[in-house]
């Protein structure tokens, strides 16, 4: 395994919540073209996901609300006890944030 792609999951097993992907591409020197493709391996293999990104206002909770700013995409570390991964996935594909 490449020593550069080790050090992307090494800067998420290391951090106290999620980081976006210009924060690990600072920190490692790369461009976010490159880390982008690293970060999906990982993703691919279960081992980081997205991280919810849309505050909750609390009022209408719509997805693309206009009046919450999007931004940029934060990845966080799965760990190996993660509820989520235990849990089976709901029926039909429905959201389970209901």
């Amino acid at each position: 395994m490449s020593s550069l792609l080790r050090e992307v999951l090494a800067t998420f097993e290391n951090a106290p919540g999620a980081l976006s992907a210009a924060q690990v591409a600072r920190a490692l020197g790369v461009t976010p073209g490159t880390l982008d493709g690293m970060i999906q391996y990982w993703v691919r293999k279960g081992r980081l996901r997205e991280a919810a990104d849309m505050p909750d206002c609390g009022t209408c909770n719509v997805a693309g609300c206009p009046f919450i700013y999007r931004m940029p995409r934060h990845y966080e570390l799965v760990s190996d006890d993660d509820p989520v991964l235990a849990a089976p996935p709901p029926a039909g594909g429905a959201c389970r944030r209901n």
